[in-house]
């Protein structure tokens, strides 16, 4: 195995045109891939920024209110849980919460 590399690698043979096409064939759709991921990517971050602006808060205070959790846990046990919080919204798509 070891004298088959060093022949190789001796050797004068260069590579025949299939194999210069095929890896050449592979690093363009290696890159075409990347630019496609990298495009896609940039696409959702502008979408993202676009659609995510950061809410105007009407009432600078905010509503104080009580979050209510409620769940069942292993074995059937209910657990219900009030938490007292201050509710901030920008008209009605987003709402931010903070633990009083």
């Amino acid at each position: 195995m070891l004298k088959k590399a060093v022949k190789k690698w001796r050797g004068n043979r260069g590579e025949s045109i299939a194999e210069s096409l095929v890896s050449m064939l592979v690093i363009v759709l290696a890159g075409l891939m990347l630019a496609g991921a990298i495009t896609s990517s940039a696409r959702m971050n502008h979408a993202t920024r676009k659609a995510a602006q950061f809410p105007q808060y009407a009432d600078a205070n905010g509503q104080a209110k009580t979050a209510s959790v409620s769940g069942t846990l292993a074995g059937g046990v209910s657990l219900s849980v009030n938490i007292p919080v201050t509710v901030y919204e920008d008209e009605g798509e987003m709402r931010y919460y903070t633990k009083n």
